[in-house]
């Protein structure tokens, strides 16, 4: 499969794909920065390349390559991910003149979001929206038994205890689904034994003090949207979706932040990268994050 558009190197080692449109280029005014999740890489989420041709006109779609694409998420962290994303946002904003920059997260993305917009130095974006905000932490426990996450938690955090957080934890301590390179510091942010890391941003169990921190801490002046999928295959089905979503939308209330809640809500029927789900749940989804950008466009 050809898909057309533009690479761009925003900085001196990573690139971000932007998807054509049927605009002419001079047009294309407003854009959609789109940061996946875990392992992601360009083109690697289904909907990307379908979300990119339902955008308004004049927005088009692009996404960069962060040193955590791929394989790299092992080594990397949040905040390096939002580095970069700023470097990638004031390309766009300062090189390709791009009036309306909004940023949309998958799954681990979704952090790197919420990471950026907590950051009182990042360059300025119209909006965020989360989709598919899952927890590493409670998603980890529905595939690895108590007993194996112990083994894991316990070599890596003996790794940090000598001094040495940015050593690779030994393959055989980790669950064998994890094939991926991991630093003690990374493993232990995305498992969050003691549900206090820097990953552990989206797990049911956070306390009303906790979600103060981050979605009661977010700029009001930047608006958020939340799509949290229905038919999430990493969310235990313990965890009372439509709750969850109003707890963050609550302390947003009390933080004066400003979630959108005309857009935000769960998409019934929707997988975790909407792989597989069906025709009206992706209608749904584009029509949501359509209709948040028509609203923050400038």
């Amino acid at each position: 499969m050809a898909i057309n558009g533009t690479l761009h190197k925003y900085n001196a080692r990573h690139v971000a794909f932007e998807h054509a449109t049927k605009d002419s280029p001079d047009a294309q005014e407003h854009l959609l920065l789109y940061i996946g999740g875990l392992t992601d890489g360009l083109l690697t989420t289904p909907y990307t390349t379908l979300l990119a041709q339902s955008l308004p006109k004049h927005w088009t779609l692009a996404q960069p390559l962060l040193a955590s694409s791929y394989e790299g998420f092992g080594c990397a962290s949040l905040q390096t991910d939002a580095q970069e994303v700023a470097e990638c946002v004031s390309y766009f904003r300062t090189k390709q003149k791009k009036k309306t920059i909004a940023l949309l997260g998958c799954s681990t993305g979704c952090q790197d979001i919420m990471t950026y917009l907590l950051k009182a130095d990042s360059p300025a974006v119209q909006g965020g929206m989360l989709q598919a905000s899952a927890s590493d932490r409670e998603a980890m426990g529905m595939f690895v038994t108590a007993e194996q996450m112990k083994i894991a938690v316990d070599a890596a955090q003996a790794l940090v205890d000598r001094g040495m957080p940015e050593e690779i934890v030994p393959k055989e301590h980790l669950p064998k689904f994890m094939t991926t390179p991991m630093t003690a510091r990374r493993f232990l942010s995305l498992a969050s034994p003691n549900h206090d890391s820097e990953d552990d941003m989206f797990s049911s169990d956070l306390s009303d003090e906790q979600l103060a921190r981050t979605f009661g801490a977010l700029p009001a002046s930047t608006p958020l949207c939340i799509f949290y999928s229905g038919n999430d295959q990493f969310v235990p089905a313990t965890v009372d979706k439509e709750k969850l979503v109003q707890r963050w939308v609550d302390a947003s209330r009390r933080g004066n932040s400003a979630v959108d809640e005309e857009f935000s809500g769960v998409i019934l029927g929707a997988t975790h990268t909407l792989e597989g789900s069906p025709e009206k749940t992706m209608t749904d989804f584009f029509g949501r994050v359509t209709g948040f950008l028509r609203k923050i466009e400038q």
